[in-house]
């Protein structure tokens, strides 16, 4: 007899999960390994301002998130899905209010759905609504302190304009049009 749709939602939640801290601790030791060679510090400096600390102390919160979502069998999941919803704040700052492509935001976005989903796909008797607000809240202070940092510690980076997007042939239209 078929089982139906072979991925359950616990499944799900477990796919999520290992996704999450995976990532997380993959981000981690690169934020940290940058520490001597400082690569991505130049970057994130010339691209949002972000002053060369700031880079392995993001990669010691994610190593955080990782050590909460795997550690002891997930007992402090919750902890690191909380930091996580507080970074994604601070990345939705970054996309938004300093980087020119806005569309970067969605990553962060999606990672902060999944932290509001998780404990109603793994079947947790919680108050979703409560849950979600403390996400959300989290994340509303991420974003605020990150407003606090463009405006104290980052350096005023200029954001250029968007580039204008260029389609072959279209010039020549065009010129036809003027003609």
């Amino acid at each position: 007899m078929a089982r139906g749709f072979p991925l359950t939602a616990s499944d799900f939640a477990e796919f999520i999960r290992y996704v999450e801290g995976g990532l997380m601790g993959f981000m981690c030791l690169i934020f940290i390994g940058d520490m001597g060679r400082g690569n991505i510090s130049q970057l994130l400096r010339a691209v949002y301002g972000y002053p060369q600390w700031f880079v392995p102390l993001i990669g010691m919160w994610q190593g955080g998130i990782t050590v909460a979502t795997f550690g002891e069998g997930g007992k402090y999941q919750q902890v690191g899905q909380h930091m996580l919803a507080f970074l994604m704040g601070g990345c939705a700052y970054t996309h938004l209010r300093r980087g020119t492509r806005k569309k970067e935001v969605n990553s962060a976005l999606v990672l902060l759905a999944f932290t509001i989903l998780l404990p109603y796909l793994q079947g947790r008797d919680e108050d979703m609504v409560m849950w979600a607000a403390k996400q959300l809240g989290l994340a509303a202070v991420g974003f605020g302190v990150g407003e606090i940092m463009g405006k104290t510690v980052m350096e005023k980076v200029e954001v250029p304009a968007a580039p204008a997007k260029v389609v072959e042939g279209k010039e020549k239209s065009e010129e036809k049009k003027d003609k």
